[in-house]
């Protein structure tokens, strides 16, 4: 009958009585027996453990890296361009190893800097590589052109990282013209993205007021750009159109005047010429003014 657990218990204590005694040899050894086994895992994390980590970094290496972020909107999600864009940001400070908590620290303040963020809560390295981005994105509103240049804007005005020549951003982005002051800079000359676009002339403020005012007319396709530079001293902004009249709207919309008709009254104005006379293009003139309907409605019917 084989021995049970205990039997053989006893046994080892009995063979370790004879030999090493109980006492003081007996203790000793059974340190010594730790210690040689304590010993013997150290050495072997510290031997072992770096080259499965070089191993899990190679393997890591290998797989196509991406990033991912959470929640997306629906128009980021249908923006390849600006995607690979943000991609390429954090593949590039992040690099591939999963255990470089430095990288992912780079790849954070990397998206800050462009500016298309307006929080950033964290970013998740995964075990196939692909890098979790949890964060609200901004959303471009408009585009101001500066020179040869078009650079998007959001709703409140700060500056996101993709410029581009003057006339090829999207053109379903409201475009300001005539912008007094340029791009927000640092000391060094260099963009500083997601800074609010320097307006002391309140120029850009009231275009983009203007802009949201506008959104949604039946007309509002036919307006090509908006211009502001007249608003720090003449406390006008012009509507252009591409072949149509120029319109001369005034005020910004949440600036009041006794003397102009307030925001609601010129939307309707237009949209009832719209409604009138069909397509802005249409009307043989190369000004409107709709600061006061009776004089705009008084020179189309003299027409």
């Amino acid at each position: 009958m084989p021995r049970t657990t205990q039997e053989e218990t006893a046994l080892l204590e009995r063979l370790a009585d004879r030999f090493v005694g109980n006492g003081g040899l007996r203790r000793a050894l059974r340190i010594a027996c730790w210690a040689t086994l304590i010993g013997g895992i150290t050495f072997s994390l510290a031997f072992f453990l770096p080259e499965l980590r070089r191993q899990r970094s190679l393997r890591t290496a290998d797989r196509p890296a991406r990033m991912v972020l959470e929640n997306p909107t629906e128009w980021f999600a249908n923006s390849p361009e600006l995607m690979q864009r943000l991609e390429r940001i954090v593949l590039e400070n992040a690099g591939n190893d999963p255990m470089d908590r430095d990288g992912l620290v780079l790849a954070h303040d990397a998206l800050e800097r462009s500016g298309w963020f307006t929080s950033i809560e964290r970013l998740e390295r995964r075990a196939d590589g692909t890098i979790l981005v949890r964060g609200e994105l901004a959303q471009p509103f408009a585009v101001v052109r500066w020179g040869n240049w078009d650079h998007l804007v959001d709703l409140e005005g700060r500056l996101l990282d993709w410029p581009c020549p003057a006339g090829q951003a999207n053109p379903l982005l409201p475009v300001l013209t005539g912008a007094r002051t340029p791009p927000p800079v640092d000391g060094r000359g260099e963009r500083v993205y997601g800074a609010h676009w320097a307006d002391a002339g309140r120029e850009i403020e009231a275009g983009l007021t203007l802009a949201r005012a506008m959104h949604g007319r039946p007309w509002v396709k036919e307006i090509r750009r908006i211009e502001v530079g007249d608003y720090p001293e003449r406390r006008c902004l012009w509507l252009e159109t591409e072949t149509g009249p120029r319109i001369r709207w005034g005020l910004a919309p949440d600036e009041v005047s006794a003397s102009e008709l307030t925001t609601q009254d010129k939307l309707r104005t237009l949209d009832r010429i719209h409604r009138t006379y069909g397509p802005l293009a249409g009307l043989q003139r190369s000004e409107l003014d709709i600061r006061h309907d009776v004089s705009t409605r008084t020179r189309l019917v003299a027409e």
